[in-house]
C-alpha cells in the first residue's frame, strides 16, 4: 500500500474522531495527515512526511484552532457570580 494512502487514511480517521469530539484537535491533526499524504505523493522519505505532518498539525493547532473558536463561539462569557 502506498504511503499517501496511509497518511489518506489517518486522516478519514481522525475526521472521524473529530466528528464525534466537536473539539477541532483532531481536526487539526487530519489536516497534518494531509499535508503528510501530499509529502508522500511527491515522494517524500518517511522522517520528512512525519515532520510535514507535526509541523502542520502543530501550525494548525497553535495558529488557526484558536481562531477559528473565536469565530465559531462569537462572543466572550461573561462571568456573573451565578
Amino acid at each position: 500500500m502506498s504511503a499517501w494512502i496511509v497518511w489518506a487514511v489517518v486522516a478519514l480517521v481522525l475526521l472521524g474522531v473529530e466528528v464525534l469530539t466537536l473539539d477541532l484537535v483532531f481536526a487539526s491533526l487530519a489536516v497534518g495527515a494531509v499535508a503528510g499524504s501530499v509529502a508522500a505523493a511527491l515522494s517524500v522519505p518517511v522522517a520528512g512526511q512525519i515532520i510535514v505532518a507535526v509541523v502542520v498539525a502543530l501550525g494548525t493547532l497553535f495558529l488557526l484552532r484558536p481562531a477559528v473558536l473565536r469565530r465559531l463561539h462569537g462572543r466572550e462569557v461573561t462571568k456573573t457570580n451565578v
